[in-house]
């Protein structure tokens, strides 16, 4: 058992002798159960230490905390409470935290009465000297001979040793908190039971050893006898104090309303503050945080304010994606009362990304320029800036497919004349038809002598080119207009994990994929959501957006060094049906993300792709289908497409 150096709570004595209230229970609980029990004495940061590591199963006292208890075990019971306590030297006249303003004040590091006060005076912008010292004994001799003002100790210890210093207690009281035993997580189960039934039943018994001990331990170290001359003196006092009490009696109830009308303004600002759904915060122009409430904290996702005020130091460097960013801010601020700054790239506590918006004040000192504090409120913006691009990309597409309907128009009668004008001149080369050899003849002309001329001189090879150019032109011009056509109507209710299906089978038939690609390579992952309901489409339709992005996915991950998988779900989302499909490839960067659905736009080699894919399968599913498509992606980490199919044909959803 580790002894933290707290008395009268427990420690090791001048002669090296353990004692104290939980010395003193511990010793009776092995006498009954028999154990043999070894003492540790050790500062607090160590104890917690080997009790983090199992070098010691059990340590004693410490107070419960919420971020203590998901790394140890507390007994079921606490042992006492404690709570902190301000002293003074005599006649210094402290009655109130404000008086603490620029004096130095003695403390024990990382205690827990410590870090509240540190929190506590920093909320009401009270500046203060933290002295610190080993131990509480060190913290009154120091208070007794002028090091420091004031002095922050337990109510326990202050109790048995405040009368052997120069010391006077002031009105000030704070963060009444429960003294436990502490386990290791590897502590016996059955050693932490014994101990928390031992502990109920001395606590339920009022002449047990529990009660006995703390009796013993918790009166004062030193009695203070009254001279005889002071109680006359005291006797004449009372008497002429007597005039008084009515009037106190009525200052005090005035005093005790109004406390009470404050305390009451405070918890209702309080409950404000702490629930609000956005996050409040407050800060110094040199990056530190000051107060913050539940929802600041969760949005940067940390498990609560207090964790968060401990672990944050600097949030430009912290919090801001581009500390930059912020920099700006504060450089705004020096000359604006206030400012809303809109799409911040801000970091998690877990380094992923998002953004937001923040409405900051500046709170100004005694001059103009003066800067004490930021106050302001964030929103996490992440969810509205998405739906913004959509909506941007959604326009930008409707725009985009009038321009392909015109084009694809505007390009098809003379394309169609090419065309037309080709097969002629491929017809009137040929030897066989009886038209072209009468007029030959009439010529004198040889038409096979024509026919080899026309090889050896590679003119049926160009003529050939000029043919497969003219095809490739028209399937070009197909997907414009199956990009601007609007929707045919021809849906049917249909189980989308068949249609996906088929659309993997007609992939894994593809010659370019199978033999360039080596589709039949990549490992297909599957999770379809049973219960997903039929849902209506155009099935051709839709498995050539499947097809178009398994293609993409493919070529993304030929030449790819890492893993080469594809990732394929279906689940319900309201009233939409989600298909997610991912790959593991290089993925792209934030500039291309923005732009691949835009006709025409490619990343590939000159003649390796079109740029309509994607751009048709935008309009399938926006236009023909009335449902949504993304695509989430950063460099190195693969490529995830969206897509949400209305569940109701109609597409009117709530």
């Amino acid at each position: 058992m580790g002894l933290e150096q707290n008395p009268p709570l427990a420690s090791v004595s001048s002669d090296g002798r353990p004692e104290g209230l939980f010395v003193d229970l511990m010793n009776e609980i092995a006498r009954l159960e028999g154990w043999q029990v070894e003492y540790v004495s050790c500062p607090q940061a160590r104890c917690l230490e080997m009790l983090g590591n199992h070098q010691i199963d059990l340590m004693a006292p410490l107070a419960w905390l919420p971020e203590r208890a998901r790394q140890y075990v507390f007994s079921a019971d606490d042992v006492i409470t404690n709570w902190g306590v301000v002293y003074s030297q005599p006649d210094a006249h402290i009655h109130s935290f404000l008086e603490l303003h620029q004096r130095r004040i003695g403390v024990v590091p990382n205690n827990v009465q410590t870090i509240y006060l540190r929190n506590h005076l920093d909320e009401f912008g009270i500046n203060v000297t933290l002295v610190n010292y080993p131990t509480f004994d060190d913290v009154f001799k120091a208070l007794d001979q002028g090091e420091v003002d004031v002095a922050v100790v337990g109510r326990l210890f202050a109790m048995r040793r405040a009368a052997a210093y120069r010391v006077q207690a002031t009105p000030i009281i704070f963060n009444p908190i429960r003294v436990h035993f502490a386990f290791a997580q590897q502590t016996d189960p059955q050693v932490v039971a014994t101990i928390n039934r031992h502990l109920e039943r001395f606590k339920g018994q009022p002449d047990s050893y529990y009660f006995r001990s703390i009796t013993h331990w918790l009166r004062p170290a030193d009695r203070f006898s009254i001279p005889f001359w002071l109680r006359l003196l005291f006797a004449s006092l009372v008497a002429s104090s007597l005039l008084l009490v009515g009037f106190t009696l009525l200052l005090r109830r005035t005093v005790e309303r109004k406390t009470s009308e404050l305390r009451n303004a405070e918890a209702t600002f309080r409950g404000i503050f702490d629930n609000a759904p956005i996050g409040i915060f407050q800060s110094t122009p040199d990056g530190r945080l000051i107060s913050i409430n539940n929802a600041f904290a969760t949005i940067f996702g940390y498990a609560s304010p207090l964790v968060m005020l401990q672990e944050v130091q600097d949030i430009t460097n912290q919090l801001y994606a581009d500390p930059d960013q912020r920099r700006r801010i504060v450089r705004q601020l020096q000359t604006t009362e206030t400012l809303i700054a809109d799409d911040l790239e801000l970091l998690r506590c877990d380094g992923t990304h998002f953004f937001g918006t923040i409405y900051i004040r500046a709170v100004r000192g005694d001059s103009d320029r003066e800067k004490l504090l930021f106050d302001g409120f964030l929103v996490d913006s992440t969810e509205r800036r998405r739906t913004q691009e959509i909506l941007l990309q959604h326009e930008k597409m409707l725009m985009i497919g009038g321009l392909a309907a015109g084009m694809a128009h505007e390009i098809n009668n003379p394309l169609g004349i090419i065309a037309q004008d080709l097969q002629n001149l491929q017809r009137r080369l040929t030897p066989g038809l009886s038209a072209n050899r009468q007029v030959a003849e009439r010529l004198g002309l040889d038409l096979d002598t024509l026919q080899t001329y026309l090889a050896e001189r590679e003119i049926t090879g160009y003529l050939h080119s000029i043919s497969e150019a003219v095809r490739r032109t028209s399937r070009i011009i197909d997907n414009m207009l199956q990009f601007s056509r609007q929707n045919s109507g021809n849906h049917q209710l249909a189980p989308l994990h068949e249609v996906i299906e088929h659309s993997l089978e007609l992939a894994g038939g593809d010659y370019e994929l199978r033999k360039l690609h080596r589709f039949q390579e990549l490992r297909i992952e599957r999770s379809y959501a049973p219960d997903l309901p039929l849902v209506p489409i155009n099935v051709t339709e839709i498995e050539q957006v499947l097809i178009n992005l398994f293609k993409n996915a493919a070529q993304a991950m030929t030449d790819w060094s890492g893993e080469r998988v594809i990732r394929i779900s279906t689940r319900r989302d309201g009233n939409y049906a989600l298909l997610t499909l991912c790959d593991s490839g290089p993925g792209m960067g934030e500039e291309t993300r923005l732009r691949v659905f835009e006709p025409f736009f490619t990343t590939k080699p000159v003649g390796s792709g079109t740029g309509l894919g994607l751009a048709v399968s935008h309009a399938i599913i926006t236009k023909n289908h009335k449902g949504l498509i993304s695509v989430t992606s950063s460099p190195g980490k693969g490529c995830c497409f969206m897509i949400r199919l209305p569940l109701t044909q109609d597409g009117n959803h709530a």
